[in-house]
């Protein structure tokens, strides 16, 4: 208790001193993201709370009604409840005077006067009951009109706006990757740049050696700060892009069972005169179900796209030409992931220590499906650096200890690791201590919690 009240205090303390610190940043980053990547079907089911709520006062407004007099009072009724059905099923707008009139005509086709006499008469949880068997099968009518050309006013394309949504959205992720990456290949280059090994009595460390690119403002603790901010933006944005395949994926598997009810209800009408009730309600509720399952795609698309925005909004807090310009003259080559791991793939890293093997590549059958310790990222260099997230390289082994997988970006760097594993894995849970906001990316939480309670 008392370790997370130091911590909370750190993060309070922090947050007023400086709010816009790559660390701070980094952590701000890491809860919204979960917060609302965790709790995606949650922002669906608020979306459909909000506009009930919105709702909630014409519904009570149908609820009230306990007797029909008239036909004036018939039509009022009528009215509010075609209002209510179409703005809870988010096909038009009723006020638009073809959209009623279509949807007037729908609900006069499953609810004569009678039966309307008869709901305003019933209980206020049988008129709730009642309300959503409306909706769902005057929507299904109204979908099914559509399909055959004989209605559907107000009804959006939902299929073609969905695809182009997907696509648009799909290639802003893309673009902020690939933005994302630039600057994650400059910062690394920078970083890794600062460093040079150095032999001594008791190994192998690094020493700071700054190039002469770097400005007297030039500041490693700060770029290393920021690599990490901007490995974790990368992350998030693959993440995202991921989703956005599985929505398009999902969303196409909406469309066909669509396109499947649709024909179903068609070839049950088609030619018939007369078709029980029972026989085509419950299709048109299913084809009415299936379209809202579209609709909350949507929403997952729409909360996508805010998530976006809002993360360039957070790297704009800690990364713009102004602050890079202070620190680092623009003459620089920055190197990709790509062309780092080929100037080592010719090397091979070997461990006289029989508590860890070495396995080449291609001695794993899927080498992509194969968990890295701490994302692939070299352990001896986080440690030596004090955080700098430098890419190992697989092609040249993969060193396995206790049955956890690591690779590095060096031989030395193999070498020394293999020496005493068990001595850097603790410096790394040391350090996370001091980087926060290291333990949610190098997912962390679970070691150290196990540490925590050895130390109990």
């Amino acid at each position: 208790r008392q370790n997370v009240q130091v911590f909370v205090k750190y993060v309070i303390d922090e947050l007023l001193v400086n709010p816009y610190h790559p660390t701070m940043v980094t952590l701000k980053i890491q809860f919204y993201f979960s917060c609302n990547l965790e709790h995606m079907g949650y922002a669906i089911e608020m979306n459909h709370y909000d506009l009930r709520k919105k709702l909630s006062k014409l519904k009570e407004d149908i609820f009230i009604i306990n007797t029909i007099q008239d036909k004036e009072e018939m039509d009022k009724l009528l009215k509010k409840i075609v209002y209510y059905i179409t703005l809870i099923s988010g096909l038009g707008d009723p006020t638009n005077n073809k959209v009623f009139e279509e949807v007037l005509f729908a609900l006069k086709s499953i609810l004569d006067d009678e039966e309307l006499k008869e709901f305003a008469t019933t209980s206020n949880s049988t008129k709730q009951a009642s309300l959503e068997h409306f909706t769902r099968v005057v929507a299904g009518i109204r979908l099914f009109n559509k399909y055959c050309d004989k209605g559907g006013e107000g009804i959006a394309n939902l299929p073609n706006l969905i695809r182009k949504a997907v696509n648009i959205i799909r290639q802003r992720a893309e673009m902020t990757l690939l933005l994302v990456m630039e600057r994650v290949n400059l910062l690394t280059t920078i970083v890794d740049k600062c460093y040079t090994i150095k032999t001594t009595s008791k190994g192998l460390h690094v020493d700071i050696v700054l190039p002469k690119e770097c400005l007297p403002n030039f500041s490693i603790n700060y770029m290393t700060d920021l690599l990490i901010f901007f490995r974790q933006y990368e992350l998030i944005m693959r993440k995202l892009i991921e989703e956005i395949e599985v929505i398009s994926t999902r969303s196409e598997f909406v469309l066909k069972s669509i396109d499947k009810y649709l024909e179903k209800i068609h070839d049950t009408v088609f030619m018939r005169l007369a078709i029980p009730v029972g026989v085509v309600f419950p299709l048109f509720e299913e084809l009415s179900d299936t379209w809202t399952h579209l609709q909350d795609q949507v929403i997952l698309l729409t909360r996508f796209s805010q998530i976006i925005s809002n993360l360039e909004m957070y790297a704009r807090q800690v990364y713009n030409e102004e602050i890079l310009g202070e620190q680092l003259s623009m003459d620089y080559y920055a190197l990709t992931d790509a062309e780092r791991l080929e100037l080592t793939a010719h090397n091979t890293i070997d461990s006289n220590n029989p508590n860890v093997s070495v396995y080449s590549i291609e001695s794993f059958k899927s080498f992509d499906a194969v968990k890295l310790e701490y994302l692939g990222f070299c352990p001896w260099k986080l440690v030596e650096t004090k955080g700098a997230l430098i890419p190992g390289n697989p092609s040249m082994g993969v060193a396995r200890y206790q049955e956890k997988n690591y690779v590095f970006s060096t031989v030395e760097a193999s070498q020394e690791f293999c020496k005493n594993p068990e001595l850097y894995v603790n410096y790394i849970l040391d350090l996370a201590r001091e980087k926060p906001q290291l333990i949610h990316f190098l997912q962390l939480k679970e070691e150290l919690e196990k540490v925590y309670s050895i130390e109990k």
